[in-house]
């Protein structure tokens, strides 16, 4: 068998939600079951996991639940809850 003949295609590109941005993370479950909008109208929808993350940094955000999925917005809410009580790696003091 000739190897010169062998092609490879290229792997396709992965879709991910509109909350992932640049996350290189897969979604996790439906790609879109929460809508977020920030307080300047931007808005995103995500997977529950791009939408917690996202969420957690977006300051007076609101969370909407897409037709189907309410439950999502306590996942996402209380997920965001969790992430925004961790300490920001560089407030942490380091030892010298």
């Amino acid at each position: 068998m000739n190897s010169a003949h062998l092609t490879v295609s290229p792997r396709p590109a992965t879709v991910r939600c509109g909350a992932a941005g640049g996350s290189e993370t897969p979604c996790v479950g439906p790609r879109a079951v929460v809508r977020i909008v920030a307080r300047d109208g931007n808005e995103a929808t995500g997977c529950v996991e791009h939408a917690t993350a996202l969420y957690a940094t977006w300051i007076g955000a609101r969370l909407f639940p897409s037709p189907g999925h309410a439950e999502a917005v306590f996942d996402v809410y209380a997920r965001a809850r969790m992430l925004s009580a961790l300490p920001d790696p560089a407030a942490v003091p380091q030892a010298a």
